[in-house]
């Protein structure tokens, strides 16, 4: 819990779309850096970034997922949306092991880091921030709701 509770911090700080793609380029350049250590075989350099692998993922992308589909999906989808990550990661933690007997240990992160670089490239383009931070509504203006008629 108490990981959790720190892995909203960047996003009350930065917003969500600057904690998704600024947590998602260190955890690119740690699959990198992980598979650069394979290479190089060196154990040191493994353990010191899946470590940063870590706490880059649980400060950025891994609370993010789930924050945005409450904030931007209608209720009744909400559910679906989960089961859809919770299916990416059984998928993820199936393939990670056919890769590695296949490809080998570097080889596997080259795999999953293009995925992730990819990814910080589309969450840069397509993703909005829906925290809201820049957009600070004034006091003395309600929000317009279309279709709402103010008895006021």
């Amino acid at each position: 819990m108490l990981a959790s509770g720190m892995g909203s911090l960047p996003i009350s700080k930065f917003g969500q779309k600057n904690t998704l793609v600024g947590g998602n380029a260190i955890v690119t350049i740690c699959l990198f850096g992980i598979m650069g250590c394979f290479l190089a075989e060196s154990p040191i350099g493994i353990i010191a970034f899946n470590v940063v692998y870590v706490i880059a993922f649980q400060c950025s992308l891994g609370p993010i997922g789930y924050n945005h589909a409450v904030e931007t999906c209608l209720p009744f989808t909400v559910g679906p949306l989960n089961a859809f990550l919770f299916a990416n990661v059984i998928l993820t933690s199936s393939l990670g092991p056919i890769l590695n007997s296949t490809l080998g240990p570097a080889y596997t992160f080259v795999f999953f880091g293009s995925i992730s670089f990819f990814f910080t490239i589309y969450s840069a383009i397509f993703v909005k921030n829906t925290s809201f931070v820049d957009e600070l509504i004034d006091e003395d203006e309600s929000p317009e709701t279309p279709g709402v008629v103010s008895i006021n």
